[in-house]
C-alpha cells in the first residue's frame, strides 16, 4: 500500500512504501523496533512535525529544528518526497536507506539517497541523527547553498547517450563534469547549482541544474553497471568504482563515503590491497612465488611491532601462501628489506601518484620514497602514510 501525505499549500509531500497513520506516530505500548521508529520518523518528517521527529532522536542538538528550516530556506524547497528502502540491523545499530527528492522553486527536482541511522539505547531504539541525515556529506556546521551559475553547464549522460539515475551515487561527480564541460558562450539561461559548504573545506558543487539548452556530454559511465554499483553499495558507508583495465575508462561510481567525493579525493590508507605492490617489489628484487618466508603471529619490522589479524601464525611458508593469507608480518619485513625507494618505484608502476585526467577532481595517491624504519613497515602493509 502506498500513502501520500500532503501538507497545506503543497509545502511538503511524503510518499512511503507502507502506510503511516497519525496514530502510529503516537502509539505507546511495548518498545518499538527500529523498523517502527524509522517509519514514525519519516512519517513525522512528512507531516512537518519537527517536535515529533526530535522526540525520536537520541540526544538531538539544540538547533535541530533550525537546521531543517535553514536548509529548506536556502534551497527554496517547495515539496519533499521520501521513499524508505531496506532496513539493515546489526546488533544495537541499524540503518535504513531512503531516497530524498526535493522540488526547488524555480530550479528543478533534486533526488539522492540518504541513510537514516538508528541505535538502541536503554532498551529502546532511537534515531542517531546528524546533519548527514539531511544530506550524506553534510558535516556539523556545514550548509547547502543554492547559487546562480555564471555560464551554462553541460548535461552529462551515459556512454549510450541516455540519462543517468537522479538518485545515483555518481551524481556529485556529474556536477563536476557539467561545470567543466559547459558552454561559456551560451546566452541562454545558465542554470543553478547546489553547493556543499563544510567548515574548513572549499565549497563543492554536488548538483547542477542546466538552463534551457544544455550541451550533452557523453561520459564513459555504463548505465547497467552504474545501477548494479548503486545496489551493491546500498546504505553502507562505502564506495565502489568500476574501471575497465584495458582502457582506464570509469564505468560506474557509487560513493556513499562521508567525505564529499571521497572515492576520488579521500586520502585513506589502502590497507592490505597494497600488499600487491609490496609483493611485486619483492619479486623484482629476485624472489619467486615459491621463496620461503616467515609468517609469525607477531614481528618487529624496523622498530614497529606488527601483528597478523587475530595473531594467526603460519610459520615458514611460500611467498605465494603468505600473500594469499595476507600476512602482515611477512610483508612488513619484505617492505623494509626492499627499501622505501624501491617500494615507491613499484607503486608508481601501479599508478600511484600518476597524473591522469578522469574529467573530475581526483587524487591518485602517494607513496613516500623517503620512508624508512617504522613508517616503511607501516606503508608496506598499506597503513601509515
Amino acid at each position: 500500500m502506498r500513502t501520500a501525505v500532503v501538507l497545506s499549500g503543497g509545502v511538503m509531500v511524503l510518499i512511503l512504501a507502507v502506510a503511516v497513520s497519525c496514530a502510529a506516530l503516537r502509539s505507546p505500548g511495548r518498545p518499538a523496533g527500529p523498523e517502527t521508529v524509522a517509519t514514525r520518523y519519516l512519517g513525522a518528517w512528512a507531516l512537518g512535525d519537527v517536535d515529533a521527529m526530535r522526540r525520536l532522536v537520541d540526544d538531538p542538538p539544540a538547533d535541530f529544528a533550525d537546521q531543517h528550516r535553514a536548509l529548506s530556506r536556502a534551497l527554496r524547497v517547495e515539496d519533499i518526497h521520501l521513499v524508505p528502502g531496506r532496513l539493515v540491523r546489526t546488533g544495537d545499530t541499524a540503518t535504513e536507506d531512503f531516497t530524498v527528492s526535493r522540488a526547488l522553486s524555480g530550479v528543478g527536482d533534486w533526488s539522492f539517497h540518504a541513510v537514516l541511522r538508528l541505535v538502541r539505547r536503554r532498551g529502546g531504539w532511537r534515531v542517531a541523527w546528524s546533519p548527514a541525515t539531511l544530506y550524506p556529506s553534510l558535516a556539523e556546521g556545514g550548509r547547502l547553498v543554492l547559487t546562480r551559475l555564471g555560464t551554462a553547464p553541460s548535461s552529462p549522460v551515459a556512454a549510450d547517450g541516455r540519462g543517468l539515475p537522479a538518485g545515483s551515487g555518481v551524481q556529485p561527480y556529474l556536477a563536476d563534469i557539467a561545470d567543466r564541460f559547459g558552454d561559456p558562450d551560451a546566452e541562454d539561461d545558465p542554470g543553478w547549482a547546489v553547493e556543499l559548504d563544510n567548515p574548513g573545506r572549499s565549497a563543492q558543487r554536488v548538483k547542477v541544474f542546466p538552463g534551457r539548452t544544455p550541451k550533452r556530454v557523453r561520459t564513459t559511465l555504463d548505465r547497467r553497471l552504474q545501477a548494479a554499483a548503486d545496489r551493491a553499495v546500498g546504505s553502507a558507508t562505502a564506495a565502489l568504482v568500476a574501471v575497465r583495465p584495458s582502457t582506464g575508462e570509469i564505468l560506474a561510481v557509487a560513493d556513499r563515503l562521508p567525505e564529499p567525493k571521497g572515492a576520488f579525493l579521500s586520502m585513506s590508507p589502502p590497507g592490505s590491497a597494497f600488499k600487491v605492490v609490496t609483493a611485486a617489489a619483492a619479486l623484482s628484487s629476485g624472489m619467486s612465488p615459491g621463496s620461503r618466508v616467515g609468517c609469525p603471529a607477531v614481528t618487529v619490522a624496523a622498530r614497529r611491532t606488527i601483528h597478523n589479524d587475530h595473531d594467526f601464525d603460519l610459520g615458514s611458508v611460500s611467498l605465494a601462501r603468505a600473500f594469499a593469507e595476507s600476512c602482515n608480518t611477512t610483508f612488513a619485513r619484505l617492505g623494509v628489506a626492499a627499501g622505501g625507494h624501491r617500494l615507491a618505484e613499484t607503486a608508481a608502476a601501479f599508478g600511484f601518484g600518476a597524473r591522469f585526467d578522469p574529467g573530475v577532481a581526483a587524487y591518485s595517491g602517494d607513496v613516500p620514497g623517503e620512508a624508512e624504519g617504522n613508517a616503511l613497515a607501516e606503508a608496506s602493509i598499506g597503513q601509515g602514510a
